[in-house]
């Protein structure tokens, strides 16, 4: 994931947010991860989860501007089961290591590790970004790639390049294209905010578990939250969300939605 060049114009307010973000809580992540004050056996594991999800990002960022928009679904799905290995690097929870422990010895499903989470760190992060629980936002983000775990008729309508319905003889007719890198700018658009989203939850996670942490610093991340939640694309919803990262998503008059 690369910051959008500075000549970048019209861009949406969540997307402004996300790369005036990008260098200060990155610096900060690496930082604090890096300083998790785990077992030398457990130490090097959520600097790996961190790694990968900054290479998955990379790779989905250079796949989506080529087309290649179900490659990217696929790889931020395993992203986001990555991030609970980060979140226990950065907690403090006196049975953090006992939890990754278990991760590790294969005792412990992504599931179940988001289950301790919720019940033992999320209650104290506060709202998501239309003041649900934390354990709300994250079950809705969790949900939104869930599909793409497998390779699915749903991973496929990522492939295709869809451009809406029109009036046609005998009803409403869709128009879509598929074929070697069908580039489809509403799908990368959607892409660009489900990194946004991703990197928003990174960011949170890191001002959350951060007693240094800056009050500007907190601050700005509050205010890309709030951007997130203006955001089309989410239908300003705090129950389905998830649904917004269909393969398919048009207006009610047929025409396709971008932002």
């Amino acid at each position: 994931m690369r910051p959008r060049k500075s000549q970048d114009t019209d861009k949406p307010e969540w997307l402004q947010k996300s790369d005036e973000l990008f260098q200060p809580v990155w610096k900060a992540l690496w930082s604090s991860i890096q300083n998790n004050e785990l077992s030398l056996q457990l130490n090097p594991l959520p600097i790996e989860a961190l790694r990968f999800i900054v290479y998955s990002l990379g790779y989905s960022d250079d796949a989506n501007r080529n087309g290649r928009h179900a490659i990217c679904m696929a790889m931020l799905r395993q992203s986001v089961e990555a991030i609970s290995v980060v979140e226990l690097g950065l907690t403090r929870h006196a049975s953090r290591e006992k939890q990754l422990q278990l991760w590790q010895d294969r005792k412990c499903s992504p599931g179940a590790l988001r289950g301790w989470l919720e019940k033992n760190t999320w209650k104290t992060y506060g709202p998501g970004i239309w003041n649900e629980s934390w354990a709300q936002f994250m079950g809705h983000f969790a949900k939104s790639v869930q599909p793409y775990a497998h390779f699915s008729p749903d991973l496929i309508l990522w492939q295709e390049a869809f451009f809406g319905f029109s009036p046609g003889r005998g009803g409403w007719q869709g128009m879509a294209m598929t074929g070697n890198d069908c580039y489809d700018p509403q799908k990368a658009s959607r892409i660009t905010l489900f990194h946004s989203i991703l990197f928003y939850v990174l960011a949170r996670l890191l001002v959350e578990n951060s007693s240094g942490a800056r009050q500007d610093l907190k601050n700005d991340v509050a205010s890309f939250g709030d951007a997130l939640g203006r955001s089309e694309y989410l239908f300003g919803n705090r129950t389905n969300w998830e649904h917004a990262f269909l393969g398919m998503m048009w207006r009610k008059d047929g025409s396709t939605l971008f932002e």
